[in-house]
This record gives structure tokens, sequence and C-alpha cells, in this order.
């Protein structure tokens, strides 16, 4: 199975991040889905060609000071039990 996923706005008001930080928010969150399809196997296959272009994921807490490798990991979580992973 191929999974490509192009993030087409991610909408960062209030988190204190610059916009040099938005590369390190993908960084993160691109290594923390591979991590997670690898360590609990891949995500349940959609029975027909899969269209998200209207998935939106709940805000993850910014906790204070974490940065922004933390909220790319945060994100990866969230967007993987939004596609049906196990949590």
């Amino acid at each position: 199975m191929n999974l490509e996923l192009h993030i087409d706005r991610l909408i960062t008001d209030d988190t204190g991040l610059r916009p040099r930080d938005l590369e390190r928010v993908r960084v993160a969150l691109a290594a923390e889905l591979g991590r997670l399809l690898a360590d609990r196997g891949p995500l349940p296959a959609p029975s027909g060609p899969a269209d998200l272009a209207g998935l939106r994921l709940a805000a993850p807490h910014l906790r204070p000071g974490a940065g922004a490798d933390a909220l790319g990991r945060d994100l990866a979580r969230a967007l993987y039990r939004a596609l049906g992973g196990r949590p």
C-alpha cells in the first residue's frame, strides 16, 4: 500500500511558532507518522479511493515550550488516529 499525503494548509495561530519552525513541524510529522506505520502496522484499507480533502484534526494541546518537534509528533499521532490507526 502506498500513502501519499499532501497537507494543503496548517494553521499555527497562537502557537508561538515562527515561520522558520514550520519545516521542523513538517519533518517531525513525517518521521512520527512513518514510525507509527512501521511499529503499529498499516492503516485499514479504504473500500475505494480515499479523498480526505475535508479531513480536520482536533488541535493537539501544545505544551508551553514544547516547540515545533513536539507539535509535529502530536499532529502525526492525531492524523494516524483520524485515518483509522490503532491508538
